[in-house]
């Protein structure tokens, strides 16, 4: 985690293999990754991009992308994720003809679908209504349960699957450790974490003021 400008996407993309000049050893299961061809890491990596690239295909070449069909894996990814209604149907270049929700769900299923031990999120569940987002994050807990992998975010509601945050300032690694503990330790951790605090405690006492007094704070809390 970090603020915008502190050098997240660049160790991502050194991560992932897209940057290749820097400094130092990157190694992932034990060589470096330089050595390995370039974009042969996603042989072993499951990777959830801030962009929800849709395909103007149907939702099953779509979710499998090109790899080996296993047809009842496919099938128990479609009806997990309640994508059952799109089934056979064209879902429009960029998405266009799908909700921003059934973007996500379709971009969802194609991480659990390929299975991959090792995965990397950046951003994951943007621009989601509340409802949608808790729904795709208990999902996606789910399946990370069993995997190791690396997240991007600043979202309190994504930061909680963590195990383990690294904050990121001026390009540096500045704090290790879990959120409970950075959020009183590290200044960075602190104020992106009391920005959303600010915003849910301000939106609550502004709906406690109602005319009709239909809510309180308590009842928001």
């Amino acid at each position: 985690m970090g603020l915008s400008g502190e050098g997240k996407s660049t160790l991502l993309n050194i991560l992932l293999g897209f940057e290749q000049n820097y400094q130092g050893e990157v190694k992932f299961l034990g060589n470096e990754l330089q050595t390995f061809p370039l974009g042969s890491i996603f042989d072993h990596l499951g990777y959830y991009s801030q962009t929800v690239g849709i395909f103007n295909n149907t939702l099953e070449n779509n979710i499998v992308l090109g790899r080996p069909l296993d047809a009842q894996r496919l099938e128990d990814v479609i009806l997990d994720l309640g994508l059952d209604h799109l089934r056979g149907r064209s879902l429009g270049e960029g998405g266009s003809f799908i909700s921003g929700g059934e973007k996500h769900r379709v971009h969802l299923a194609r991480l659990i679908y390929a299975g991959q031990r090792y995965v990397v999120l950046d951003e994951p569940l943007t621009n989601l209504d509340l409802i949608n987002e808790r729904w795709l994050l208990a999902k996606l807990a789910e399946f990370l349960a069993q995997r190791s992998g690396i997240i991007v975010s600043h979202k309190p509601s994504v930061l909680r699957l963590a195990t383990t945050i690294v904050v990121l300032s001026e390009g540096q690694v500045v704090a290790v450790g879990a959120l409970k503990d950075l959020v009183r330790s590290n200044p960075v951790c602190r104020q992106i974490i009391h920005a959303y605090v600010d915003d849910a405690r301000q939106l609550s006492r502004e709906l406690g003021k109602t005319a009709d007094g239909a809510y309180s704070e308590s009842d928001i809390q």
